[in-house]
C-alpha cells in the first residue's frame, strides 16, 4: 500500500486507556518508513538519473559547440582554399596569357623574317633573271656576229675560189638565232 502525504494528515489513532495504541502506531510508522525509504531511494535513483542526463547534456552541447566550431573553421578553410584557388587560376591564367603574347610576337618576328628573306630572294630571283638575259644577249650576239664572219668567210673563199667573182654563199649555211627573250 502507497501511503500519500494526505493518507499521513488523515490517519487516526484509537485511543486506549493510556493514550494511543502503540502496536497501531508502530506498525504505522514502521508503514511510513518503508515508504519513506522507497521514496528516498527512488529520489536518490532519480537524482542520480538527472545528474548523469546533465553530464550528456553537458557534453552534447560541448561536442555541438566543438562541431559549430569545426564547421565555421572547415567553412573558413574552404573559403579560403576558394580564394586561393582563384588567385592561382588569375595567376595561370595571366602566365598563359603572357606566353601566348610571347609566342604570337614571336610568330610575328619570325613571319617578319621570313618576309624579309623572300624580299631577298625576289631581289636575287630578279638579278639573276637579268644576268641570264644580258648573258643570253651576248651569247646571241656572239652567235650574230660568227654567222656574219662566216657569211663573209664564204664570200671571201668564193670570191678566191672559184674564179669567176660570183660569190657562193649557198655552199655555207646561215644560222639565225632565236630572238633574245622578252622582259618577265
Amino acid at each position: 500500500m502507497k501511503i500519500s502525504p494526505l493518507d499521513i494528515r488523515q490517519k487516526q489513532f484509537h485511543l486506549r486507556w493510556r493514550g494511543f495504541d502503540i502496536n497501531e502506531v508502530d506498525a504505522f510508522l514502521e508503514e511510513v518508513t518503508g515508504e519513506m525509504e522507497t521514496v528516498v531511494r527512488e529520489t536518490h535513483t532519480l537524482r542520480e538519473e538527472l545528474e548523469k542526463r546533465d553530464r550528456e547534456l553537458a557534453v552534447l552541447r560541448e561536442e555541438e559547440t566543438t562541431l559549430k566550431q569545426t564547421l565555421l573553421t572547415t567553412q573558413q578553410l574552404i573559403d579560403e582554399l576558394k580564394s586561393q584557388a582563384r588567385r592561382e587560376a588569375d595567376l595561370i591564367i595571366r602566365e598563359a596569357e603572357l606566353k601566348a603574347e610571347a609566342v604570337v610576337e614571336q610568330a610575328n618576328r619570325h613571319s617578319v623574317s621570313i618576309m624579309g628573306e623572300l624580299a631577298d630572294l625576289k631581289r636575287q630571283k630578279a638579278m639573276f633573271l637579268e644576268k641570264l638575259r644580258g648573258l643570253l644577249d651576248l651569247h646571241y650576239r656572239l652567235l650574230e656576229l660568227e654567222t656574219e664572219e662566216d657569211v663573209r668567210s664564204a664570200r671571201r673563199y668564193g670570191e678566191t675560189g672559184s674564179g669567176n667573182g660570183e660569190a657562193r654563199v649557198e655552199s655555207a649555211p646561215v644560222l639565225k638565232a632565236a630572238p633574245p627573250p622578252s622582259a618577265a
